[in-house]
């Protein structure tokens, strides 16, 4: 079975990210990706759904 290694996002690839996807879009993650050294479209993808994104939220959970 493949052993993964998890590697913490650094400020530098979050900016490239961020760039890449505001001059093409949020789509073609495999082409994005190419642009990181060791970083998949999947990671790409989520990264972006799930931390960069406008629109996240990112404030402590309410009762409602």
């Amino acid at each position: 079975m493949k052993k993964s290694s998890k590697r913490i996002w650094s400020i530098e690839e979050d900016d490239l990210l961020k760039e890449l996807v505001r001059e093409g879009g949020a789509k073609d993650w495999s082409t994005i990706a190419s642009n990181f050294e060791n970083r998949g479209g999947k990671q790409c993808r989520e990264r972006w759904h799930n931390h960069l994104r406008d629109g996240v939220r990112k404030d402590d959970w309410t009762i409602d």
